[in-house]
């Protein structure tokens, strides 16, 4: 069942009528290097900002987020649907449809997800042993990507055969998810979408025994309600995506960030208790997920202002998430900070159901690869980042062992 097809992915670049100098210009290469200085004059300039370039008001302080988190006037965004077949099926997925979310949540407990441990330490030192002695390798390709993508294939019962094929249409996928909040039509996600719709309904309808996951969404809950066929092969799509190329982004950079303090790596080798706190300040630190949407759909007062229903936020994580504000030197990497209220996850209701799942992944190879390949460095300073700003993540890793 297989489908190799390459997708043609032209630059991203969407145009704004505002012809001023702009405080957010997420698409420049600089920005994409590094946004981290870009979202601390932001926030200190304007950190309630109406942008041109992606229609939406940013929202950068660490204060705020918590308070439209957990606001009932801030929801998330009633996209379009019909416009395209990419904003159709972000229409059906479960960060839009509450009964969706609940079939799904059944699948991902944290009970369940402690028991795929086993599993995950297995796949992870698989890889780690089979990773070059000698010379320069990409971490990611070798690493970052077979980890979560044979994770998440493996509860959705994908086989083998085709997980190859998913790794260029998660990468069009992203970059029109990215398009799709700056309002930019962007054809390669559309074509993505589809092929990925027309994967899964051929999928459900083999011979083969539902996963726990696939089970979830096929069987009714306690008031008899079950997810259309178009809902189905939409949130196996969104959980495909997100259940290995955010965390795939996720791992490489998390290792990037240890690669590049080194210093922090030593603290864990040498008490890897620390391997929680150590994760949790590498979500808030570089999280690959940048940008959360919300929509009001009622007046809010925020920070002395009154923002109206309608309004079109984007919560920018990378930001809040460096408030100093709220966090204590918040441009140094601390793997024991303690008090570290990240929104890497989102936050609120909407939390991202596979929170659990992707601190498991990233606890498991993050200390597997410290302690048992220490020497692993950078093979060159310069790293190319991926195209767009909702997800943060690397091209390649370039690295090699001492």
């Amino acid at each position: 069942m297989a489908f190799v097809k390459r997708i043609d992915m032209p630059p991203m670049s969407p145009t704004s009528t505002d012809a001023s100098p702009a405080l957010f210009e997420p698409f420049r290469p600089e920005f994409r290097a590094d946004p981290y200085e870009a979202y601390r004059r932001l926030r200190i300039a304007d950190p309630i900002h109406y942008s041109p370039l992606i229609r939406k008001t940013l929202i950068t302080r660490h204060a705020d987020a918590v308070e439209l988190f957990r606001h009932p006037n801030a929801t998330d965004v009633p996209l379009r649907t019909g416009a395209t077949p990419l904003l159709e099926m972000m229409s059906e997925w479960l960060t839009h449809r509450t009964h969706v979310r609940g079939l799904i949540a059944r699948a991902f407990t944290p009970r369940a997800i402690r028991e795929l441990r086993p599993r995950i330490e297995q796949l992870t030192f698989e890889l780690i042993d089979a990773l070059p002695r000698s010379g320069a390798f990409d971490l990611v390709t070798a690493l970052c990507y077979p980890l979560p993508l044979t994770v998440i294939a493996e509860l959705l019962g994908i086989p083998h055969a085709d997980r190859p094929s998913f790794r260029e249409l998660a990468r069009a996928f992203a970059r029109g998810i990215s398009m799709a909040y700056s309002g930019t039509p962007f054809p390669p996600g559309d074509e993505a979408a589809l092929l990925l719709r027309d994967y899964f309904d051929r999928l459900l309808r083999g011979e083969g025994d539902d996963t726990p996951v696939v089970a979830a969404l096929r069987t009714p809950d306690e008031a008899g309600v079950v997810c259309t066929a178009e809902e189905l092969t939409a949130n196996l799509a969104l959980l495909l995506f997100a259940g290995h190329e955010t965390t795939a982004h996720q791992i490489g950079t998390s290792l990037l960030a240890l690669l590049r303090h080194p210093e922090e790596a030593e603290r864990l080798v040498a008490d890897p208790s620390l391997i929680e706190c150590a994760v949790e300040e590498i979500l808030r630190f570089e999280p690959a997920v940048q940008l959360v949407p919300r929509v009001l759909r009622g007046d809010v007062e925020l920070s002395g202002r009154t923002l109206p229903a309608g309004t079109d936020l984007a919560i920018i994580v990378g930001a809040t998430c460096r408030d100093p504000a709220r966090f204590e030197r918040p441009d140094v990497l601390d793997i024991g900070r303690r008090d570290n209220p990240h929104h890497a996850f989102g936050g609120g209701t909407h939390t991202c159901l596979g929170n659990h799942l992707a601190r498991l992944e990233l606890q498991t190879v993050v200390l597997a690869l410290v302690e048992h390949r220490p020497r692993l460095r950078l093979a060159t300073e310069g790293v190319e980042f991926i195209q767009g700003f909702a997800i943060r993540g690397l091209e390649t890793l370039s690295v090699r062992f001492d």
